[in-house]
C-alpha cells in the first residue's frame, strides 16, 4: 500500500513487511517492487480488520470460508453454521 493510500493510516500495526526490490534486482530474500505479493496478505488482512473493527483472525477465517465456497473445496462453512458467517 503506497503512503498516500487511503488505508495508510491503519498499518502502523501491521506485520513487517520483507524488503522490496525491482524486478531487475530481486533476490530470494525479497519480493518484487510494484506487484501483489503474497507476502503482503497479513499486511492486508491486518489494515482490514481495523478498518472493520475486528480481528485479524476474523477476516482470516472469512477469507479461508469464501476461498473453499468460491474454489468448491469442500461444503462451505456458511452451508454448516449459517450463524457463524461474517462478511468481509
Amino acid at each position: 500500500m503506497r503512503p498516500s493510500h487511503a488505508s495508510a493510516k491503519y498499518k502502523d500495526e501491521a506485520p513487517p513487511l520483507p524488503k522490496s526490490a525491482k524486478k531487475e534486482k530481486w533476490t530470494k530474500d525479497s519480493m518484487a517492487k510494484g506487484r501483489n505479493e503474497p507476502a503482503t496478505i497479513p499486511h492486508v488482512a491486518h489494515v482490514i480488520a481495523k478498518v472493520k473493527g475486528i480481528s485479524t483472525e476474523e477476516v482470516c477465517d472469512a477469507a479461508w470460508r469464501n476461498s473453499i465456497e468460491m474454489f468448491g473445496f469442500g461444503e462451505s462453512q456458511q452451508q454448516q453454521d449459517p450463524e457463524s458467517a461474517v462478511e468481509i
